[in-house]
């Protein structure tokens, strides 16, 4: 892959699994809560703290080996910019040859 903008970086299953462990880190907050509440237990850590633990520090090597910056850009963009279904379509080992993700231009072909 032959970046286009210095910020691309080739997809890749990591690169992907981490932006599904961050959105998914939503659903896993609703059911905490829920259970929360009804078992009178501590409320869970929000969504957006949560999910700033996950990128900077738990998955935070996930990220730099994925060839992820880590910065406030980059953890945004992986929240909110849309993944193309086709993205979900690729064998991994065929991403970087076929998907980019940039945190200032979102998901595109390479």
């Amino acid at each position: 892959m032959n970046p286009k903008h210095e910020d691309d970086v080739p997809a890749s299953g990591a690169l992907i699994s981490l932006v599904q462990v961050l959105r998914n880190a939503a659903v896993l907050y609703r059911s905490e809560s829920i259970m929360a509440r009804e078992m009178a237990m501590p409320a869970p850590l929000d969504y957006f703290a949560r999910c700033e633990d996950l990128f900077y520090t738990t998955y935070a090597h996930v990220a730099q080996r994925a060839g992820i910056a880590l910065n406030r850009v980059t953890f945004e963009a992986m929240l909110s910019a849309e993944m193309p279904d086709a993205v979900l379509h690729v064998a991994y080992k065929d991403l970087p040859k076929q998907w980019v993700f940039n945190p200032y231009r979102g998901w595109r072909h390479a």
